[in-house]
């Protein structure tokens, strides 16, 4: 009987600790709107990076949505946009610098927005505004300009991205995040091409896999 008293005081003890023990981020992985919504304020981890708390407001639900991190850059990707001529959509997301990382920090950040037509070019605006930051603009299928924290900022970073299509077609946007760690860092380059030519490839795939579904 004492044993089992002891098992049970334990167990009582422990409880609370089980109960209240923190949630952990999922990877990042490629994924649609709905699959980065279900992220929540939890958010999905790239990198030494947690992105939580997307939003996105006239996209399509089959919009092929990914994160990547390659040495100090991160890369958030939509394509599959179809975003023509009138077209108006925003979206919002966080970007948290993860637990056990003091020596990053944000430095810079930048947008894109491209179009696959070879035929008729791009006329569109795209912006990145961070909150605490500043905006970087692309116009017309351009890269945007380079926002740089000086001095640079521990975060969190807030987000939000707004689309103007008055011509031609948007299909892919690019958000490219540059951090320092240990003082070193590089300005954000032209990943957000490269980056796109990879969500293109990822788009196809995801429409074969709804197709092959129906």
């Amino acid at each position: 009987m004492k044993l089992l008293s002891k098992i049970a005081t334990v167990a009582a003890l422990a409880a609370p600790f089980a109960f209240s023990s923190p949630s952990f981020s999922a990877t990042c992985s490629p994924g649609m709107i709905a699959d980065y919504v279900g992220y929540g304020s939890t958010g999905c981890e790239s990198g030494d990076k947690i992105y939580s708390d997307f939003s996105f407001t006239g996209f399509n639900g089959t919009t092929a949505l990914s994160i990547t991190d390659s040495a100090q850059q991160h890369t958030f990707s939509a394509s599959g946009l179809n975003f023509g001529a009138g077209s108006m959509a925003s979206y919002s997301y966080k970007v948290t610098i993860a637990p056990g990382t003091p020596n990053t920090s944000f430095l810079a950040y930048r947008t894109s927005g491209t179009t696959s037509d070879v035929m008729t070019g791009l006329t569109a605006t795209k912006t990145l505004t961070g909150t605490p930051g500043g905006v970087s603009t692309s116009t017309d299928g351009a890269l945007g300009n380079v926002f740089t924290y000086a001095p640079t900022i521990a975060g969190p970073v807030d987000f939000t991205g707004s689309i103007n299509v008055t011509g031609g077609r948007m299909d892919v946007l690019t958000d490219s995040l540059v951090q320092q760690v240990n003082g070193t860092s590089s300005v954000p380059g032209p990943l957000p091409l490269l980056g796109a030519g990879a969500a293109f490839g990822f788009s196809r795939r995801i429409r074969s896999r709804i197709k092959a579904a129906v």
